[in-house]
């Protein structure tokens, strides 16, 4: 599949997921769809939504990685099988997007 084809079947299954009122898990035990995949192409279509990604789909897939400052320590959050480290520098879209991610399982 290419990946204009890719992304059209993805966006159809993340607008058929949002307006079906189910739980991601619900949802993807329905559509053969793994939740981590249904999560990735929510972030991956979110942050295009939102302007902060293009949709080429270029390869440019590079994220860069600072190191927290040694002398601020994040507030730790726990939830079942994940640990969530929040710093003072912490994007809070990302972080709202996991949450909203997390919700539905």
């Amino acid at each position: 599949m290419r990946n204009k084809e890719l992304y059209e079947t993805k966006k159809k299954q993340v607008e058929d997921y949002r307006s079906s009122g189910l739980t991601a898990k619900a949802w993807c035990g329905q559509n053969n769809v793994t939740p981590s995949n249904l999560r990735y192409w929510l972030t991956k279509l979110n942050r295009m939504e939102s302007g902060k990604e293009s949709g080429d789909d270029s390869g440019n897939d590079f994220v860069a990685f600072m190191p927290p400052p040694k002398d601020i320590r994040p507030i730790v959050i726990k939830c079942g099988d994940f640990t969530i480290e929040v710093t003072p520098d912490s994007d809070r879209e990302t972080l709202r997007m996991v949450a909203y991610a997390l919700r539905g399982l």
